[in-house]
């Protein structure tokens, strides 16, 4: 048998990355559910038995990145939801495509964190984040400096 690889473990800035970027979804989700009514985690799951009532929460929490799934049963079970109860939500904020966009971006950056993470780029990457604990918020000006980086710290890997 050959030698095992070590496990790889997450370093600290990149996880805290990582939860402002499942943060920052989570919050769009949040909108919808709102939107919608805020229908009980068991209702959701009633409309989608897709949607556990335990996935829901850590998705809505910013604890697990959803799937596209995740994403398409949540929509139409807040959709339904709303129709259901008559709640009159404005009908843009159930947009599929919008919501999707936005969830491949999530999952592009990501990607992009797991591919670009090196402990030689902790400094630029800690001064992307402004040095923010994990579980805080990104802001989109955070997320533009933190995709410029990893897009400089990937060119200079490649020279």
């Amino acid at each position: 048998m050959g030698a095992s690889q070590p496990a790889q473990v997450p370093h600290p800035e990149s996880q805290a990355v990582r939860a402002k970027l499942l943060h920052r979804f989570a919050s769009r989700l949040e909108e919808i559910w709102l939107a919608a009514g805020k229908p009980s985690y068991r209702d959701i799951e009633k409309l989608e038995p897709s949607l556990s009532k335990s996935t829901t929460s850590d998705v809505l929490r910013g604890k697990t990145a959803p799937s596209d799934r995740f994403v398409g049963a949540f929509i139409r079970a807040c959709r339904t939801y709303s129709q259901l109860n008559g709640w009159h939500a404005d009908g843009s904020i159930f947009d599929d495509r919008a919501l999707f966009e936005q969830w491949r971006q999530l999952q592009r950056d990501l990607r992009r964190l797991r591919l670009d993470w090196s402990p030689a780029a902790n400094e630029p990457v800690r001064n992307a984040v402004n040095g923010c604990s994990p579980g805080c918020m990104a802001g989109d000006a955070d997320v533009v400096v933190l995709r410029r980086v990893l897009d400089a710290l990937r060119r200079m890997n490649t020279a």
